[in-house]
């Protein structure tokens, strides 16, 4: 009956509320880091890491995606926030996009430092890239998504990270799976 419908009814629409107030701070958060920068400011590598993170993290909970965080190193860098932020969001979400066929699937962060570079490293265990695809990944207008991607996520990445921030992205296979790595001066 009507009557024994209305609890629940009244919980899914408290769901429903709680949803779309999250998918409202969701849209304000993303306003916000999407500004462009006027200029670079002095940033704690981890922060950036964990603001990225935290855009995406409901979405990767539901996934059922592992996130493993290792920060061996907690340098202040240069860095315009908003692009950076970009780039992460970007190497992570092609990260959950590639487990979605994975038994287990899981996402590894690090944050290392090596002699005057500081490294941030993303790792799946999707099985990593063909090996033909390696080299032109980087490449505007090319994507291994079929019908979904521009091609551009990826290029537009490496052109933040080395023509804004005089870095370096690159790829490599490991044997779970691929590591993109963004290479920073200190």
């Amino acid at each position: 009956s009507l009557h024994d419908a209305l609890p629940i009814l009244d919980k899914k629409l408290k769901e429903g509320e709680n949803l779309l107030e999250y998918m409202s701070h969701t849209i304000e958060d993303f306003r916000d880091f999407f500004k462009p920068d006027k200029e670079k400011e002095e940033l704690s590598l981890c922060n950036l890491v964990d603001s990225a993170i935290s855009l995406i993290e409901k979405g990767m909970e539901k996934d059922q995606v592992n996130l493993i965080k290792e920060y061996q190193c907690n340098k202040r860098v240069f860095l315009y926030k908003n692009e950076m932020i970009q780039v992460l969001l970007n190497l992570l979400k092609n990260a959950q996009e590639a487990l979605e066929v994975q038994e287990e699937p899981s996402i590894w962060i690090r944050i290392v430092e090596e002699g005057d570079l500081v490294k941030i490293c993303i790792r799946d265990n999707a099985g990593g890239i063909a090996e033909e695809n390696l080299e032109k990944i980087f490449e505007p207008y090319f994507s291994t998504k079929a019908h979904q991607g521009t091609g551009l996520g990826l290029y537009m990445s490496k052109m933040i990270i080395e023509e804004h921030m005089n870095g370096r992205l690159s790829v490599e296979n490991r044997p779970e799976g691929a590591e993109f790595i963004i290479s920073l001066k200190i």
